[in-house]
């Protein structure tokens, strides 16, 4: 996801990745039911969330584990992770 601040709202774009084990990641969002709005193909749409729930969202190492308990998860390396701090880029 590629998100904008607009006061407390962020919005943007994401794209998912088809060896995910998350193969909807349009319907994903939309079962956290934390979005204002997840718009557009199943992995290429646009987002807005508040940025109280942010933090509320599913953290890397809980997705991880989702998938290990998926017989069929396939391991993915990660280069970058980001967190909510936002006020470190203010």
């Amino acid at each position: 996801m590629l998100l904008n601040q607009y006061n407390s709202v962020l919005s943007g774009s994401a794209r998912g990745f088809d060896k995910s084990q998350i193969r909807d990641f349009n319907s994903w969002c939309k079962e956290t039911k934390l979005f204002k709005s997840v718009e557009g193909h199943p992995n290429a749409f646009g987002v807005s969330i508040e940025l109280n729930n942010v933090e509320k969202l599913p953290s890397i190492e809980d997705i991880n584990i989702e998938q290990l308990n998926n017989k069929e998860a396939i391991k993915h390396d990660v280069d970058w992770t980001f967190g909510a701090d936002y006020e470190k880029f203010n």
